[in-house]
């Protein structure tokens, strides 16, 4: 499944942030520039330095992988060698005036953009490297606009904001694409079932068949599911990213499970990086 429709909506969606954020890096004076940001040791610099490569290396990935060859971002022999090299761009970026930081934040936006666009329909489903295992092309093109929003909300450092934003539902429909690929990197041995998800504020609604170690996105309607799990789609995609915790959320009644329990229990920690 290519997803065209979805792919062609996060490829606007992520032009128009990107935008959006540039014009914002512009407002920051010396002091916000170096302000802490909700990623620790992280200031604002480093994430817009951090944006920047991961821009590049999204680009390189997806080039490659549309041309075929295994070759790894920057010039990396292993991934060794690019988890060091990934480590330290960020650092010299952030060393640049804030004004060429921005500047070159914008012409490596620009250049994946216009790579993004001459991707056809055949390309979506093509994989691709990356540092936690290959994926479909489409992965980066959707993950990109993921980056962009949730690296805003580290850098306003406020864990009790929801995201938010133009881009904010484009972003919803796209969970149904992220979670067979994340379950698929460590599948659970065994479990078999049907897992519906709901997003509460944005009306989403998708489901994903597990069996055989391999998970699929399939539709909602008509289907007979065994757990549910529902929640706003700003919690589902900062939980699925690592910030905040289930059981707070659970507890408050902003993350709802029904059906079975054990199901839920045994695939939440393949889709969710937050404890659980």
């Amino acid at each position: 499944m290519a997803y065209e429709e979805e792919m062609r909506a996060s490829i606007e969606a992520t032009e128009t942030e990107a935008r959006r954020l540039a014009a914002w890096f512009r407002t920051f004076d010396d002091r916000a520039w170096t302000r802490p940001t909700y990623c620790p040791d992280w200031d604002v610099a480093y994430v817009v330095g951090h944006l920047t490569v991961g821009t590049e290396f999204f680009a390189s990935c997806v080039r490659n992988g549309v041309e075929g060859n295994d070759v790894l971002p920057f010039g990396a022999k292993d991934k060794e060698e690019f988890m060091k090299i990934r480590t330290a761009k960020p650092i010299e970026l952030s060393r640049l005036s804030r004004e060429d930081l921005i500047a070159r934040f914008e012409s490596e936006m620009a250049a994946m953009i216009a790579l993004f666009r001459t991707l056809g329909p055949a390309d979506f489903d093509k994989p691709a490297w990356h540092r936690r295992g290959v994926f479909p092309v489409r992965r980066f093109v959707f993950h990109r606009l993921y980056e962009l929003i949730i690296h805003e909300w580290d850098i306003n450092n406020d864990s009790a904001a929801p995201l938010g934003g133009d881009a904010y539902k484009v972003m919803a429909g796209n969970i149904r694409m992220h979670f067979p690929l994340f379950f698929g990197l460590s599948p659970v041995p065994g479990l078999e079932g049907v897992f519906r998800f709901e997003t509460t504020d944005t009306g989403h609604v998708w489901a994903m068949r597990v069996g055989d170690e391999k998970a699929e996105d399939i539709s909602p309607e008509g289907v007979a599911w065994d757990t549910s799990i529902s929640a706003t789609a700003s919690d589902f995609i900062l939980l699925m990213t690592g910030r905040g915790e289930i059981p707070t959320k659970e507890k408050s009644g902003d993350f709802k499970i029904e059906g079975d329990r054990a199901k839920a229990d045994a695939i939440i920690p393949k889709l969710f990086i937050s404890s659980y």
